[in-house]
C-alpha cells in the first residue's frame, strides 16, 4: 500500500490529501493545523510512518486529508465554517470532483460510487478549538431533527488551546519582561483568532454548546474527544471538556512535537486510530 499525495484547490479553501491506492480504503482522516501552524510539516510524517509494517492493517484503508484555513485573517467561527463546509464535501460521500481523483488513484471503476464509512477528526492547539466550533454548529441540529453524518466521527485532539493560551515556564516568563512580549501583543492583536484564543469567551460558549450536546445526546461519538498532552506543554491551558477522555501525558513531548510522528514516536498513530 503506498499514498499518492495531491493538492485540491476544488474546495472553497485549501488542502493537501494523501490517498490510499489500497481498493478498500473506507476512512477520511482530516487533520487540522494550529496557530501559525502548517497543515502538513505541523503532522511531521504521517502518511510515511503510517506505511511502517506495524501500522499497515489500520491505516491502509485511510485517505488523509490536510485542512488548511486562514488563522490570522478569520475568526474561529469563520474557520469553523469553513471546515463544515470541506467535511460535507468529502463525508461521507466525496463530491464529485474528488470522487473523480479517488477513483483514477485506486483504479476504480466510475460506476462504483466512492462511500466513507468512517471519519476521524485530528486538531492540533488551534484546531482543537475550530473542529469544536464545527461540531458545536452541526449539534445544533439535533435540535431539529436534524443529524449530520459528521456527528458520528472520532474526535482526537493533540494539545489543544480549549482554554486559551497560557504560556508557563521559562517560556512564559520571556513573554512577561523581555520585548518579545511586545512582538507577541502585535501579532494576537492582528489576528482575530488568537485574539479569541487571549479573550476566552469564544472558547467558554464553544465549550457550553458541545457540553450541552453531549448531555443530551450522548451516543454521538464526535462530542467527545481523546485528549492528549505532551508532559512539557507551556503553551496553552492543560484541561478537557468535561465528557473528554484522559490520557497520561507523553513523557518529553511538548506543545510542538507531541503530535509528530517519528520511527521512535509512533504513539500518535495509534492514538489516531484508536488502539489505545
Amino acid at each position: 500500500m503506498t499514498y499518492k499525495f495531491l493538492e485540491l484547490d476544488c474546495l472553497s479553501v485549501g488542502c493537501k490529501a494523501f490517498l490510499s491506492t489500497n481498493d478498500f480504503a473506507n476512512t477520511a482522516v482530516v487533520f487540522v493545523h494550529g496557530f501559525k501552524g502548517d497543515p502538513i510539516k505541523t503532522w511531521k510524517d504521517f502518511p510515511g510512518i503510517a506505511t511502517l509494517e506495524r501500522h499497515l492493517p489500520q491505516w491502509a484503508t485511510c485517505d488523509l486529508y490536510f485542512f488548511d484555513y486562514s488563522d490570522v485573517k478569520r475568526s474561529i467561527d469563520d474557520s469553523s465554517d469553513d471546515l463544515k463546509n470541506f467535511l460535507n464535501g468529502i463525508f461521507p460521500h466525496p463530491i464529485q470532483v474528488i470522487e473523480n481523483l479517488i477513483t483514477k488513484t485506486r483504479n476504480h471503476s466510475q460506476q462504483v460510487p466512492i462511500v466513507y464509512d468512517r471519519l476521524i477528526l485530528v486538531g492540533h492547539s488551534e484546531g482543537g478549538v475550530v473542529i469544536r466550533a464545527c461540531i458545536a454548529e452541526l449539534g445544533k441540529g439535533l435540535y431539529r431533527d436534524s443529524a449530520s453524518a459528521i456527528l458520528e466521527a472520532r474526535l482526537v485532539l493533540f494539545a489543544p488551546a480549549l482554554f486559551g493560551f497560557m504560556p508557563t515556564s521559562w517560556t512564559g516568563l520571556v513573554c512577561q519582561f523581555f520585548p518579545v512580549r511586545q512582538l507577541l501583543e502585535i501579532a494576537t492583536t492582528l489576528s482575530v483568532a488568537a485574539a479569541e484564543l487571549k479573550d476566552v469567551r469564544t472558547l467558554d460558549q464553544v465549550r457550553e454548546i458541545n457540553e450541552k450536546l453531549w448531555k443530551d445526546f450522548p451516543q454521538f461519538q464526535a462530542l467527545a474527544a481523546h485528549v492528549l498532552f505532551g508532559e512539557n506543554e507551556s503553551v496553552v491551558r492543560k484541561q478537557r471538556y468535561l465528557q473528554d477522555y484522559k490520557y497520561q501525558a507523553v513523557s518529553g513531548k511538548d506543545h510542538v512535537t507531541v503530535c509528530k510522528p517519528t520511527a521512535a514516536y509512533q504513539q500518535p498513530l495509534s492514538f489516531v486510530i484508536g488502539e489505545n
